[in-house]
């Protein structure tokens, strides 16, 4: 996670001073590539996120960081050096493996990306619409389009991209797309942040387009978009399929949009900072605009602080706890139709920004909210599906996730519960459990027990819950040693 936040830092810097300067400057070499020189700041969050792990000094983070840069440098340097034809490059072939196609280089069939035959359509899909008009201005009011499965089914299983009446045109056009397919998917597998790649539900965003008209998202991808255009980072990759660039370059008049940005809180807070700069000059020009955020409900924070002071914000916020809502999987490209929705790891706010003829035109109100809970909600995995999910386990993230909130849940319900089978019988009374409404009563110095179910944050990072549970487990052997001493040897009645 810390080389993703890394990376998604550089990259905010590097824009940032390229809007601050007169020109753009030079071209960038790799966009995925973080240029550190150029970003100090995400060197000092970078070092922040080594060191919450507790394992490293500062000095050895500071080493590592220092090691980084330098290798990020020498790749840099490299990359510049190569000389290549840009409609040239390696042949991509694919084999079918079930339900899944995996994409290699001919002659180098080590270095492969998978991704499920539905995703493959629906990029297919993307890819005749907007490959051959990459240059376009078009209404970013694009229709929605509908569940993956569906996309799959309007394409058709043929094989076939456009017309294709002549056989060297239509091979052209396919290796065309599999080498676009192939180096998008690439990218994203380098990135490797899966976790900040999750997208709200199909059902919440057909709520969204039903109630507030959102028609795009501010930050998705090639791999989770749900509507035909939408805004990424990798613009060089994500054009064929239909990305109108970073968000952050993107100037909407009018329209209502969906933005759940990485969970990078730089990131996040200037996610906010640029929907209000929106905000405030489409309310000089009396349009409606409109933006619902979607953000790990980490309140400590200055984005989460300051979206909820907006001056922008209407209606009420909703607030979801972690383990009453699920996203679809940031993986889902490669996961079966059974996996793909996973439990949120954080609990999310949902806050809408909108001028005064956005809120008038998209209303905001109590109805809506419950709706957008009862969506969210729904979109949890089926009790059936978590647990053959916990049982096939592995190295899945979302495996993981569920057993330690079970492994936390009996730490917490071993601590409050009493054993009252190790009481007598005319004690048992005395020894019960305090009702909800009584105070309980704590050992001097013990701090009150928190939800368990909620992950525990430090600037937007989850600490591992671990210290948790041994205190857990020390205050059970406490309460028992205690009990024990108060009763004594009990008699047996006359």
């Amino acid at each position: 996670m810390a080389f993703d936040r890394w990376v998604a830092r550089c990259k905010l810097e590097r824009e940032e001073a390229a809007m601050q300067a007169a020109s753009a400057g030079s071209a960038v070499v790799e966009p995925l590539l973080p240029v550190p020189d150029a970003a100090p700041r995400a060197a000092e969050g970078l070092i922040k996120d080594l060191r919450r792990t507790g394992v490293l000094s500062a000095e050895q983070a500071a080493k590592i960081c220092s090691k980084l840069a330098t290798v990020a440098n020498k790749s840099l340097t490299a990359l510049a050096a190569v000389e290549g034809d840009a409609e040239g490059g390696a042949d991509v072939q694919v084999q079918e493996r079930g339900a899944t196609l995996r994409l290699s280089l001919r002659g180098a069939p080590k270095l492969f990306v998978e991704v499920q035959r539905s995703h493959f359509e629906k990029l297919r899909f993307l890819h005749a619409r907007h490959s051959r008009r990459l240059a376009a201005t078009e209404s970013p009011s694009a229709p929605a389009l509908g569940a993956i499965g569906a996309i799959g089914a309007s394409v058709g299983s043929s094989g076939s991209c456009g017309s294709g009446t002549d056989a060297r045109a239509a091979a052209a056009s396919s290796a065309h797309f599999l080498r676009d397919v192939f180096c998008m998917l690439v990218r994203y597998e380098a990135l490797g942040s899966h976790g900040s790649q999750c997208a709200v539900p199909p059902a919440v965003f057909e709520l969204m387009r039903e109630r507030l008209g959102v028609r795009l998202e501010c930050f998705a991808s090639p791999l989770n978009a749900w509507a035909e255009r939408f805004c990424s980072a990798f613009a060089d990759v994500d054009a064929p399929f239909g990305t109108l660039g970073s968000f952050f370059d993107f100037s909407p008049p009018h329209g209502s949009f969906e933005v759940n940005p990485p969970f990078v809180p730089e990131l996040l807070l200037a996610a906010v900072h640029r929907a209000e700069a929106l905000l405030a000059a489409a309310e000089r020009r009396a349009a409606a605009l409109s933006f619902v955020f979607v953000v790990p409900q980490w309140e400590p924070l200055p984005f989460w602080r300051h979206l909820m002071g907006s001056g922008w914000r209407r209606g009420p916020p909703l607030h979801l706890a972690a383990d009453r809502h699920a996203f679809v999987d940031g993986a889902q490209h490669t996961k079966h139709d059974a996996d793909r929705l996973r439990p949120s790891s954080f609990g999310s706010t949902i806050a809408v920004l909108q001028t005064a003829r956005g809120a008038a035109k998209w209303v905001v109100d109590a109805s809506l909210i419950e709706q957008l809970a009862a969506r969210f909600e729904a979109a949890l995995p089926s009790e059936s599906s978590t647990r053959a999910r916990m049982e096939k386990g592995g190295g899945d993230a979302v495996a993981q996730l569920l057993h330690r909130r079970c492994r936390s849940e009996a730490a917490t319900t071993a601590t409050i519960e009493e054993p009252l089978s190790e009481v007598p019988a005319p004690e048992r009374k005395r020894k019960r459990a305090p009702a909800a409404s009584e105070e309980v009563r704590r050992p001097e110095g013990q701090v009150e027990e928190v939800d368990q179910n909620q992950e525990q944050v430090v600037d937007g990072v989850c600490e591992s819950e671990e210290p948790l549970r041994k205190q857990a487990a020390k205050t059970k052997i406490k309460k028992r040693a205690k009990r024990k001493h108060e009763s004594g040897p009990v008699s047996a009645p006359s």
